[in-house]
């Protein structure tokens, strides 16, 4: 496994997620997220042959429509997300990025963290149809699909102004490295919690 710390200047640390999402898993979505995409211009074609017949069926075909680009951005998305964290004395940056696009960056003053925490993945409610022997009708595994899609994050940066989920899908022994790589950059400024 490579080591994915970089130091640009000795007053900076980025630590890059080493995600657990499986190469195959990422070409899923990739292909579901294309797919989708090109099943827009199918969508655009049935709305122009159905506009003066039916407005009914070109309004929730319209409806349709965006739905599908709606979920097609989000498998792409997810596909190619990356995030990262820039501490440095004053501040610690939380940065998220979708394949070579622009970083979105939340700062969080050092002095304003009261912690930086492991808190685990969101226990989502199961579905009502799910088997845990059989999963006849799939509906188990489109509900894990939707939930690895919608995850917030198993970290958490507490401050006086309120709390901040990100680390999307990082297992705990990441999440422990992560930790560890910040407590050791900061010392003692910075209060860390790994709840199992």
């Amino acid at each position: 496994m490579e080591e994915t710390i970089e130091k640009q200047n000795p007053a900076e640390l980025k630590i890059d997620f080493q995600k657990t999402i499986k190469p195959i898993l990422k070409n899923i979505f990739l292909f579901n997220g294309c797919l989708m995409f090109c099943s827009i211009p199918l969508i655009l074609f049935v709305i122009s042959q159905t506009w003066k017949g039916s407005p009914i069926s070109t309004i929730i075909l319209f409806i349709a429509l965006i739905f599908t680009f709606i979920v097609a951005k989000k498998y792409h998305s997810n596909a190619l997300y990356q995030e990262f964290i820039i501490v440095n004395a004053q501040t610690l940056t939380v940065a998220n990025q979708i394949g070579h696009g622009d970083a979105k960056k939340k700062v969080f003053e050092i002095d304003q963290i009261v912690k930086l925490a492991f808190i685990g993945a969101t226990e989502y409610t199961e579905h009502p149809l799910q088997n845990n022997i059989v999963d006849i009708t799939g509906l188990a595994t489109t509900e894990k699909e939707l939930q690895f899609l919608i995850d917030e994050g198993t970290m958490e940066i507490v401050t006086s102004n309120g709390k901040f989920r990100f680390g999307k899908n990082i297992p705990s022994w990441e999440a422990e490295r992560i930790i560890n790589l910040v407590k050791d950059f900061l010392g003692d400024r910075i209060k860390t919690e790994l709840a199992y």
